[in-house]
């Protein structure tokens, strides 16, 4: 995929969406979905098979600035840059971004059954025992989700 692909994209879905919310009524949104991702995958397969790949001296200044996260350690290497372990801060972000979920999920559905009185699960019995779980489990995550989040497990290569 290069930047133009992604433009490509981009534009593709900014023409097709009022198109289809014109010939297509509210019934098809599945057609409307389909389509859309349709034509915009196809538009950014053509112009990334027309213009080529990006430059491997673009994409080792890119990394060189920015430091992505992901798996970036073959541009890396071919930019005579030191790997940086990108792979192992993605997946560390990505359990953030898992355990801060549900540590928000269960924080919001303990305080508003608390608060609101809502209904409890069909195979779950005790009011206080839900409520009380839910927070207990939304706050004992929240710890975890910062450490993975702002933790540090080495020098930081931001700092550069």
């Amino acid at each position: 995929m290069n930047a133009w692909a992604e433009i490509s994209a981009m534009l593709m879905s900014s023409v097709m969406a009022p198109v289809l919310m014109i010939y297509l009524d509210d019934e098809q949104q599945a057609l409307r979905l389909l389509v859309a991702a349709t034509t915009s995958t196809g538009a950014a397969l053509l112009v990334n098979w027309i213009k080529g790949p990006e430059e491997r001296q673009h994409l080792a200044e890119f990394y060189r600035r920015v430091r992505p996260i992901g798996f970036w350690g073959p541009v890396a290497r071919a930019g005579g840059i030191e790997d940086d372990g990108g792979a192992r801060r993605l997946w560390r972000a990505m359990g953030a971004m898992v355990t801060c979920s549900l540590s928000l999920f269960c924080l919001l559905v303990g305080f508003g059954t608390w608060l609101v009185g809502g209904a409890l699960p069909v195979w779950f019995t005790s009011r206080s025992l839900w409520v009380g779980g839910l927070l207990f489990v939304g706050l004992a995550l929240c710890p975890v989700w910062y450490r993975l989040g702002y933790g540090t497990d080495g020098p930081d290569p931001t700092s550069r």
